[in-house]
C-alpha cells in the first residue's frame, strides 16, 4: 500500500514537472526545461508501467500460464527504484 501511494506521489510530481517544466528537487535549487520534462516522465513512469504489468501477470495466470504467482513486490520496487534513479541522473540541479 505504501508502494502504491509513492508511485502516486511520483506521477503527481512528474505530472507538474511535464506542465510547468519546472522542478525543485532540494530548496534552493531548480532544474528547467528539458531535463525537468525528462525527469517528470521518468517519475511518471513506473505507475502505467506497474498496472500495465500487473494486467499481464493476471491475464498469463488466468489462462495457467505459471502455477505459483511471481513475487510481484519485487517487480513494483525495481519499477520505482528505476524510475527515481532516472529522474536522479537526468537531473542536475543549476542554482537559482
Amino acid at each position: 500500500m505504501c508502494l502504491l501511494l509513492f508511485e502516486i506521489i511520483m506521477c503527481g510530481v512528474g505530472c507538474y514537472a511535464l506542465a510547468a517544466g519546472r522542478l525543485s528537487p532540494m530548496p534552493g535549487r531548480v532544474t528547467i526545461g528539458r531535463r525537468a520534462r525528462i525527469a517528470g516522465a521518468f517519475l511518471i513512469a513506473p505507475l502505467p508501467l506497474a498496472f500495465g504489468l500487473g494486467l499481464l501477470l493476471g491475464l498469463l495466470s488466468e489462462r495457467g500460464a505459471f502455477s505459483n504467482p511471481p513475487p510481484v513486490i519485487f517487480l513494483e520496487l525495481l519499477l520505482v527504484l528505476c524510475g527515481l534513479i532516472g529522474a536522479a541522473l537526468v537531473l542536475s540541479p543549476e542554482l537559482r
